[in-house]
């Protein structure tokens, strides 16, 4: 519970410390999502996705794997999902990695119908 709590104080100070434009794409992104603003999210997480940031990919790949399910206003993207969860895990993310793995795998049938 503590750590739940140190961690929405540390959201808060990000968005309260860094002004709008020293923030990156995933801090922002991260400030997006905690006030439940998912379509923005996105778009600050594609942008850090494409400088490379591979929390970013993975973030973003798992938001376009689940869409509207989990978030409101983002559309399913499985091909492009699928893309930047193999580019977080070529990158070395292994939360990616685990997701790709999933999805090639037997385990993918759940993934395959949304």
């Amino acid at each position: 519970m503590r750590l739940i709590a140190i961690a929405a104080i540390g959201f808060a100070t990000l968005a309260t410390v860094l002004p709008a434009g020293a923030q990156s794409g995933l801090d922002r992104a991260l400030v997006e999502l905690e006030a439940y603003d998912y379509p923005r999210a996105v778009a600050s997480l594609r942008t850090a996705a494409d400088d490379g940031d591979r929390r970013a990919q993975r973030i973003l790949g798992f938001m376009l794997l689940h869409g509207e399910g989990l978030y409101r206003g983002v559309a399913v993207d499985r091909a492009e999902a699928v893309a930047w969860l193999r580019k977080a895990a070529l990158a070395g993310d292994e939360q990616a990695a685990w997701f790709v793995a999933r999805l090639d795998g037997s385990h993918s049938q759940g993934f395959a119908a949304r």
